[in-house]
């Protein structure tokens, strides 16, 4: 019995000791691994203090020596990600990246991302990583400076604009987001909204625009010329006066002329005028208020009558006066497809276009009208939910019909497609830039700024107050832009800027191409080998092109002929020396059917004339067909 007991408790003594070990066991695996998660916490802790102090080499050991150990630790994978980044090494940092994943990048990330792409050249990946990081913190001062940067850059000011706005109100990077916000204003010709971000620069002092990188020379000159276009001469030269070594500077003394010029000050702007050197191009645009093409026809009756009746005056239209559509209830039927139609209504001066796609209509106001008619006259609307669209179909005049715009596609990828293409906002204002003298006087009206109808003088030759000025108080220098003592080059550059392809890197072998003259002329040996052949060899810009080809086979005879003029002139003679050569096949006329033919349908029901000068191996070009489908 005793002997039974005594069993019975070592075994019960055994299991007791086999469970004090297996706990004692169980709390050394447990205070191991707690050891190694505190271990780990406070590497990646230690690491992250020295990312923090910018010790990018530091951060980058600790964040390995934690993922020898625990390889697919995320935190240590950002943190050698972002170190490696950091450092400049951005291939390597974007190897760690992808090991972590996209679901598992912040705002810095991206934004260290955008940065390496930018400096690498990939600008695409640049734009799409900063985009993700505005996403991701829709406030993040560091990403809204990238893009509004990037935007500027790029072209796409209304893209940039409201970006800057946001970070002109972060205290760190405030100063930087007022100058982008004033440069951006500037170059949309709005100088009232740029008047006030840069007073905010301008009280900044040198040292702190240094620390971000803007230059405080070129901060005086923007500001002058602004308070110049504004009309405020006074202010210019106050601001002038801020700059390092005030007055000391070319740039600063033609600023200080143009001021005294607009306070009427004659002997005091011709002796701040005395010491610069005349300007390196006669197309520079003048800091000046607009006057209006009115303002030119005192002086310049002749030109002003003929630019005012030519088609460039009648490019833009901010309502349509055009015909109402003739079909059933002013219906107009889609160029393509029978099941849909547009209708096109006015109402107090408002024009509706509504496109109905089976048993769906969409609807969109007509902002404004761009083409002089010559070939035809495109929408711009906004749709019902405030999108810019280019609209489906156009009007001929000529014709009196209604045609599918240019490059729309006969079947859109969506209904809402038939209403029209959608576009940037930025791409709105560009056809307006191009079809007006100044697009800021649409967009932003101001009281003192007039508005022309289409293109007028001002495009060309540049705003005109100081031109006025000048001409009143007798002053040596005329304050204008004078393309007529531009080099061909320059007289080239300024119709192309507008004359040009509206989608750059179209191809040259396509039949539309056609239709953008100087990206054609520039390509042709009269224009490479002159140096004197330009736009206007040929054309009037006052005028509409002639029809007769006898005007312009008269330009063509004065190098390309058998019978030299006895004094040639220097433009003659430059082409005779470079070019010179006679037609195998004709001396005396016949030059454009061969050398620069008319394209018919080069774009659907337009004909347009080739200006790659050269012998082309057919002067026919194929006649695309617009298909009527049901």
């Amino acid at each position: 019995m005793a002997r039974r007991t005594r069993g019975r408790l070592g075994k019960r003594v055994a299991v007791i000791c086999f469970l004090v070990a297996s706990a004692a066991v169980a709390v050394g695996i447990a205070a191991f691994l707690a050891s190694n998660r505190i271990g780990s916490s406070w590497r990646l802790a230690r690491g992250k203090a020295a990312y923090t102090r910018g010790e990018w080499v530091e951060s980058a050991r600790e964040a390995r020596d934690l993922l020898k150990n625990e390889p697919e630790n995320r935190g240590a994978l950002l943190l050698l990600a972002r170190s490696i980044a950091r450092s400049g090494r951005f291939d390597s940092a974007m190897d760690v990246y992808r090991r972590v994943g996209p679901s598992a990048l912040e705002p810095q990330d991206y934004l260290l991302i955008g940065d390496g792409s930018s400096k690498s050249g990939q600008e695409t990946l640049a734009l799409s990583a900063w985009l993700n990081a505005e996403r991701l913190d829709p406030d993040s001062p560091d990403a809204l400076a990238r893009l509004a940067r990037y935007y500027h850059d790029a072209g796409k000011p209304l893209e940039a604009l409201p970006r800057a706005r946001k970070v002109a109100s972060d205290p760190k990077l405030g100063l930087h987001g007022a100058w982008i916000e004033a440069r951006i204003s500037s170059d949309l010709d709005q100088p009232e909204a740029a008047a006030e971000p840069l007073e905010r620069v301008l009280k900044a002092d040198g040292s702190s625009l240094q620390t971000i990188g803007i230059d405080r020379a070129e901060v005086v000159s923007l500001a002058a010329r602004v308070n110049l276009v504004l009309g405020r001469p006074e202010r210019a030269l106050q601001v002038l006066d801020l700059a390092p070594g005030a007055g000391s500077t070319r740039e600063s003394r033609w600023l200080a002329s143009r001021a005294l010029l607009q306070q009427g000050k004659a002997r005091e702007a011709e002796s701040a005028l005395a010491a610069v050197v005349p300007s390196e191009s006669p197309l520079r645009r003048e800091p000046s208020p607009y006057t209006g093409a009115a303002s030119c026809r005192p002086c310049h009756s002749s030109n002003y009558e003929s630019q005012q009746s030519s088609r460039h005056s009648q490019t833009f239209h901010d309502r349509w006066d055009g015909p109402t559509p003739s079909g059933r209830e002013g219906e107009i039927a889609d160029p393509a497809w029978r099941r849909v139609h547009h209708r096109l209504t006015t109402d107090d001066g408002t024009t509706s276009l509504e496109t109905t796609v089976v048993d769906q209509t969409f609807r969109a106001i007509v902002q404004y009208i761009v083409g002089s008619g010559n070939h035809g006259q495109t929408f711009v609307v906004k749709d019902e939910h405030g999108e810019f669209r280019e609209s489906r179909v156009s009007y001929q005049p000529k014709r009196g019909a209604w045609t599918k715009t240019i490059d729309h596609p006969d079947s859109p990828t969506d209904a809402l497609g038939y209403l029209g293409r959608p576009v940037s906002e930025d791409a709105a204002r560009k056809c307006v830039h191009c079809h007006t003298t100044t697009a800021s006087a649409f967009f932003s009206p101001a009281p003192n700024r007039p508005h022309d109808r289409g293109i007028g003088c001002e495009r060309c030759h540049g705003p005109g107050g100081n031109h006025l000025k000048a001409v009143e108080l007798g002053f040596s220098d005329l304050a204008i832009a004078r393309p007529s003592t531009a080099t061909a080059a320059e007289v080239t550059n300024l119709c192309a800027e507008c004359h040009r392809e509206a989608a750059p890197g179209m191809s040259s072998g396509s039949a539309s191409f056609i239709r953008f003259q100087a990206p054609n002329f520039v390509k042709s040996r009269c224009y490479t080998e002159s140096g004197s052949f330009s736009c206007v060899s040929c054309h009037n810009p006052h005028e509409n092109v002639a029809s007769s080809p006898a005007a312009y086979e008269a330009v063509c005879l004065q190098c390309h002929s058998t019978t030299k003029p006895a004094v040639p002139t220097p433009r003659q003679a430059a082409g005779e020396a470079k070019a010179g050569a006679t037609c195998p096949v004709n001396q005396t006329e016949g030059c454009l059917s061969c050398h620069m033919p008319k394209v018919p349908k080069a774009v659907p029901n337009a004909e347009f004339t080739d200006h790659y000068i050269r012998v082309r191996k057919d002067s026919k070009a194929a006649e695309p067909r617009t298909a009527r489908r049901e």
